[in-house]
């Protein structure tokens, strides 16, 4: 059975031991009122893409997700025993154009570099590009090359990095920190709200993420793991749903789930008030980006919507870049803004030069799910297709 892409259905995996692996699937809401069927086990807003029910549980049943537990030692990170080589059956390089090379290494149009199954969450740094898939994360040079599994019991699901670590969430809600070079996955939180985790964004010296739940909050935590509770740095939210920052202010996509016009855009009050608005009347706004002196991001909160923009730092007229983006993965580098969709395609707009182009078409693209850009070149995920792909920005 497939999953429509614009029901909120959701896959993840409770580790219960050592080594049983228990998949619990989440299926048929297509809001927050009611159920399409007898697979609807958990009700609740989801962003995971469409998947295939069976091929999923298939793909959970294989031996090559287990828990680490038993090697973990005392600290509490986990030495990672499952680097496992190109030889594994998922962890797959992207055939003869995965050529080595460096993060600008593109000279040509789109080509895969790693073939993970069901790739969604994306980071790159330090040289590396990660893709999530089934609980995993699939590892390769950003030129391509052997690529490496990372695991964690607990599925892992959102990915960020800097050019010193990846860090990444499990649906059991602790934040790790991998440095690039590494083999060890360092907790750095156990505060993170189990299954309400959207926006991974590390700046600075942290990792925030906003916790998607009624009286949600902007959460931190020191990027050393100083301290494993961290902080509330936002009163005052219903559903936050993504945040982004500027050299002076924090701005979160308060969505307030899918309610018409009940969504805003704030920037939260470095003296811990109230969020001060700097855009109202949104509906399911997530996506959250900064580039240039602009705030970039896609209302609807699922399915087709707009990708809007308003000035920073104070707001005001909305400006429409796309009116039916679906599911977009949005980035943005200086006045130069990309969106891909989870339909295909990869858009690419100057706002100042008011240009816009379709870089890469669908056939090119595949469905693009998360997408960063790095250097001079652009990378994404291809969900369906089970690609990690890269091109020239």
């Amino acid at each position: 059975m497939s999953i429509p892409q614009a029901s909120t259905r959701r896959l993840f995996a409770l580790m219960t031991s050592a080594s049983t692996a228990i998949a619990i699937f989440a299926a048929g809401c297509e809001d927050d009122s009611k159920c399409e069927g007898a697979e609807c086990l958990f009700d609740f807003d989801a962003t995971r893409p469409d998947l295939s029910v069976d091929g999923a549980r298939d793909a959970f049943a294989s031996p090559d997700v287990e828990t680490k537990e038993d090697a973990a030692p005392s600290d509490g990170s986990t030495p990672d025993s499952d680097e496992s080589d190109a030889s594994s059956a998922d962890a797959d390089v992207g055939g003869p154009d995965a050529t080595a090379g460096g993060p600008d290494a593109n000279d040509g149009g789109p080509r895969a570099i790693a073939t993970p199954a069901f790739p969604w969450s994306i980071a790159v740094g330090g040289g590396f590009a990660y893709a999530t898939t089934m609980g995993d994360v699939v590892k390769v040079p950003v030129g391509g090359g052997a690529s490496s599994t990372i695991q964690q019991g607990g599925a892992i699901e959102l990915l960020t990095a800097d050019e010193t670590n990846l860090y990444f969430t499990t649906l059991t809600g602790t934040v790790y920190k991998r440095p690039h070079g590494g083999t060890t996955n360092i907790p750095i939180s156990d505060m993170a709200v189990a299954l309400q985790v959207r926006g991974l964004v590390v700046h600075a010296n942290h990792v925030y993420w906003t916790e998607f739940a009624n009286g949600g909050t902007v959460h931190r935590v020191a990027i050393d793991g100083s301290t494993l509770a961290g902080e509330s740095v936002s009163p005052g939210l219903v559903l936050p749903n993504g945040v982004a920052f500027d050299n002076e202010s924090t701005y979160v996509a308060d969505s307030h789930g899918t309610v018409p016009n009940a969504g805003r855009i704030v920037r939260l009050n470095p003296d811990g008030g109230a969020p001060i608005e700097i855009a109202t009347n949104r509906t399911g706004a997530s996506k959250l980006v900064v580039g240039g002196n602009r705030l970039y991001w896609y209302d609807n909160g699922g399915g087709s919507g707009p990708v809007v923009s308003t000035a920073l730092p104070n707001g005001g007229s909305i400006a429409t870049h796309a009116n039916t983006a679906v599911d977009p993965a949005l980035v943005t580098d200086g006045d130069v803004f990309y969106y891909g969709n989870a339909s295909g395609g990869i858009v690419k707009i100057n706002v100042s030069a008011s240009s816009i182009q379709t870089l890469y078409p669908t056939s090119q693209t595949g469905t693009v799910y998360g997408l960063v850009v790095a250097g001079n070149s652009l990378f994404w995920t291809d969900y369906s297709g089970g690609r990690l792909m890269t091109a020239p920005k």
